[in-house]
């Protein structure tokens, strides 16, 4: 497996990290802007039909990674709290019981006042303040110094991972691109509410990875949207910790809600989460990685995928509580 790493910089305040969907649809973006359609069109397809391995992180907390999920035996307040807040640890302490674990990330959140003023009463002298606020979020590292807990610093570096199988013409194209954008310091990836200044990052280092283990580790831990492909059943679920979370998932520019044009039921999506480790069957099957996970074709363009070859982050061996 080839395996690299890109730094961000966040360029202001952040309202919720990046998922893997998301960052594949810049990469999709990026790639639009600098290659014929049909090239892009049959990249996706390749992609969706497990035909080509490439696998995408979440944003992550630069040098960290999510904190394994693990069962909680007797109802232990110590081991709770410990998984409770640490939500990310450093990626040289991953395999250590979580309670020894001194360094951590710890997500705060916060509320951003805003002002806007109403245009209701646009022919009467002093216009209406409408006074509303965004939530945001403050990614802390945190570490245990003299036996209290103090904030070290506020983190504005992440970081998220690529994995593929082949570098070919499209992926030397992309790797080509993401070193400009790192050159000319362009915005790369934009978030919700961007608009507004919020969820905006830029490439500031790339580098290849060569030190992870990807032949049969003892397990794998999850780092992004994560869809399970069961037709070959290549995951051994009862020996994986997996937590599934469920998220609306739509076209940025459709309305929800009340005043929503689109009312339909199934944009909704449920996806095993970030943090789960996932056990594969032990065989000599050299493709079971391409194929444990799946994208799946949007029930709003047929041309579009909801991306879940999620990053599988393989560990030396399994975490420990």
């Amino acid at each position: 497996m080839l395996t690299y790493k890109f730094t961000v910089k966040s360029l202001g305040r952040i309202t919720q990290l990046l998922d893997s969907q998301k960052i594949f649809g810049a990469i999709v973006y990026l790639l639009s802007n600098n290659l014929e359609e049909k090239k892009v069109d049959q990249f996706i397809e390749e992609i969706s039909n497990n035909e080509r391995m490439f696998m995408v992180s979440n944003l992550l907390p630069d040098g960290y990674l999510p904190t394994p999920h693990r069962d909680i035996k007797d109802g232990n307040k110590t081991d709770y709290r410990a998984l409770k807040n640490k939500k990310f640890v450093p990626v040289e302490q991953i395999e250590k019981p979580i309670r020894e674990i001194k360094e951590f990330i710890e997500i705060e959140e916060k509320q951003d006042a805003k002002y806007q003023i109403s245009d209701e009463f646009f022919e009467i002298p002093g216009l209406k303040n409408d006074l509303f606020s965004i939530p945001t979020i403050r990614v802390l590292k945190k570490k245990v110094l003299k036996k209290v807990l103090e904030v070290v610093e506020e983190v504005t570096e992440f970081n998220f991972y690529l994995a593929f199988d082949r570098e070919d013409e499209i992926i030397l194209k992309l790797l080509d691109l993401l070193k400009q954008l790192e050159y000319d310091r362009e915005v790369f990836l934009y978030g919700q509410k961007a608009s507004q200044g919020y969820n905006m990052y830029e490439i500031k280092k790339s580098e290849r990875i060569t030190d992870l283990q990807w032949e049969n580790p003892p397990c794998f831990l999850n780092l992004g949207m994560f869809l399970p492909n069961n037709k070959n059943q290549i995951i051994d679920y009862a020996s994986s910790r997996l937590k599934l979370f469920t998220s609306e998932r739509r076209p940025y520019q459709m309305g929800v809600g009340y005043y929503g044009e689109f009312k339909r039921k199934d944009n909704f999506i449920s996806f095993i989460e970030v943090g789960s480790t996932i056990k594969l069957r032990s065989d000599e099957d050299k493709d079971k990685l391409r194929h444990v996970g799946k994208s799946v074709s949007s029930p709003y363009d047929n041309k579009r995928i909801i991306f879940g070859q999620s990053f599988l982050y393989p560990l030396k061996e399994d975490p420990k509580l």
